[in-house]
Order: structure tokens, then C-alpha cells, then sequence
């Protein structure tokens, strides 16, 4: 049996609290973030990575500086999450509770 690693996002489904974040997201940084994408998401950095590669601003892997506290702010602003809570490695199902 494969190993099954939780995402962010299935095939299937998507709970509320995902869809308002990806459409706020895709609000604010005028990109589309595809399901395909979506579903390998496990990590806050892993979601500012699908949006780095989407704007094409060469930031993947960058969790410093303007862009990652700005990313960051959003994120917890739409969440209700403590700002603090949102580091790179942080998992949106078992960390951070999000459906």
C-alpha cells in the first residue's frame, strides 16, 4: 500500500478554509494556482513556492526578506493563524489545522 502523505489540497475535495486562502492568494498575487499544483502541497513554504513559480519572480526557496513576510501576512490574515506559527516547514493539516 503507497504511503499516503498529506496535502493541502486532494483530488477531491477542498475544505473551506483552502478555497477562501487560494482565491484570496490568487486575488492578491493576480496568479491562477492550478489544482494540479495545490495538490502537493504540504507546507507553507511548499504554497509560497507554487506562487513564486506562477509570478515568475525567481523567489522559490527564498523564505527571507519582503516577499516571505508579505506571503506570510496574507497567509495568517485570511487563516487567523499567529503569524509566528507560519515558518517554512510548518504543514497547513498538522500544524496549523487547516481543512
Amino acid at each position: 500500500m503507497p504511503l499516503r502523505i498529506p496535502t493541502l489540497i486532494t483530488h477531491a475535495t477542498m475544505g473551506l478554509d483552502t478555497v477562501e486562502l487560494v482565491i484570496a492568494l490568487e486575488e492578491a498575487y493576480r496568479v491562477e494556482l492550478p489544482r494540479e499544483d495545490l495538490v502537493r502541497v504540504r507546507t507553507v513554504a511548499d504554497l509560497f513556492d507554487v506562487i513564486a513559480t506562477r509570478t515568475g519572480r525567481g523567489l522559490v526557496g527564498r523564505y527571507a526578506g519582503p516577499e516571505w513576510e508579505d506571503y506570510r501576512q496574507r497567509v495568517s490574515d485570511e487563516l487567523g493563524v499567529e503569524i509566528a506559527k507560519l515558518a517554512p516547514m510548518a504543514r497547513f493539516l498538522q500544524d496549523l489545522g487547516i481543512d
